[in-house]
């Protein structure tokens, strides 16, 4: 069949001769439909793939489809609406892909601080468990942030004995604070100029 075939004599073969036909179909319109496509979806490699897919439910319907009018008309259409399916397609994927991030993206922040909140139990539990006195003057310097010599004067202490007891208490933490990231913690909370424990 020659390519030079008008719209109307596919139009009035397509139902019978389509087989016969196609090649010419594909030949003759191919370009122009991928630069249809290219008008909507300015990438070229993803215009052809919407016209591939075209020209082949076009030909796997070639046994059933009610057709009537102009090819290149119901061709254009068909490329149109498929770019539109496309669209749809890509929009729900993307929508679902940020649902996908922001759901990662939110288990990811409450197993950060639920690994958190375990580690300052467990730093809080180390600081409960030092001698009473030892206790005592480590909270009052580091989480009342005062000053040795206004601990000394509170404990009615020497300030030489809160500086003991501050060093014992370090030395005790770091010992039992094996857990190298929960010692980080520790001195992180220690570096603050006033911190607190739940």
């Amino acid at each position: 069949m020659n390519n030079s075939l008008t719209n109307k004599k596919y139009s009035d073969n397509f139902t019978t001769n389509v087989e016969e036909n196609f090649d010419d179909i594909y030949l003759k319109y191919y370009q122009d439909l991928c630069a249809f496509a290219c008008n909507y979806t300015n990438d070229t490699q993803k215009a052809e793939d919407i016209v591939q897919d075209v020209l082949l439910k076009f030909w796997e319907s070639k046994n059933y489809i009610n057709f009537k009018g102009n090819i290149k008309s119901y061709l254009m259409t068909s490329v149109y609406h498929a770019f539109l399916d496309l669209i749809r397609k890509e929009n729900t994927l993307n929508k679902n892909l940020e649902e996908l991030r922001y759901k990662l993206l939110r288990d990811i922040i409450e197993e950060d601080n639920d690994i958190l909140n375990k580690k300052i139990s467990l730093l809080k539990e180390e600081i409960d468990e030092l001698p009473l006195r030892c206790k005592e003057i480590f909270m009052l310097c580091k989480f009342k942030n005062l000053k040795y010599s206004q601990i000394a004067e509170k404990l009615n202490i020497s300030k030489n004995t809160v500086e003991n007891q501050i060093g014992k208490a370090y030395k005790i933490l770091r010992k039992n604070l094996k857990d190298k990231d929960v010692f980080n913690l520790f001195l992180s909370f220690l570096n603050k100029r006033k911190v607190s424990l739940p």
